[in-house]
């Protein structure tokens, strides 16, 4: 008789380890596919060379996508055409098996 709950609470030990791994698992795709979706937006606003029209539509739709996006535009004084851009990507992390949700940035310098 001991033996049985021994082996069920094996069992139990295995699929909650498993959930573990599974929510640690699936937080960390939500990291890299916002590192993905940074470099995709990062790249459009320099190919758009950072217009105000592109920043906009960017936001929009990160939104859409659940993202937050911050833009910043400096432009130097000495060279009108040259501009660079600090770019944050606010991003959910969720842990659901225990209950955590955090908003997490990444960032980048154009």
């Amino acid at each position: 008789m001991g033996s049985i709950w021994k082996v069920v609470l094996s069992f139990a030990v295995i699929i909650m380890i498993t959930a573990v791994g599974i929510t640690v698992t699936a937080a960390n795709v939500d990291v890299a596919a916002a590192g993905t979706y940074l470099e995709e937006l990062s790249a459009l606003i320099r190919e758009g060379n950072y217009n105000d029209g592109m920043i906009r539509q960017c936001k929009k739709e990160a939104e859409e996508n659940g993202y937050v996006l911050d833009v910043e535009v400096y432009r130097r004084q000495s060279y009108d055409r040259c501009s660079y851009a600090r770019v944050r990507l606010q991003y959910p992390y969720r842990l659901p098996v225990f209950g955590i949700q955090v908003y997490k940035v990444k960032e980048r310098i154009l």
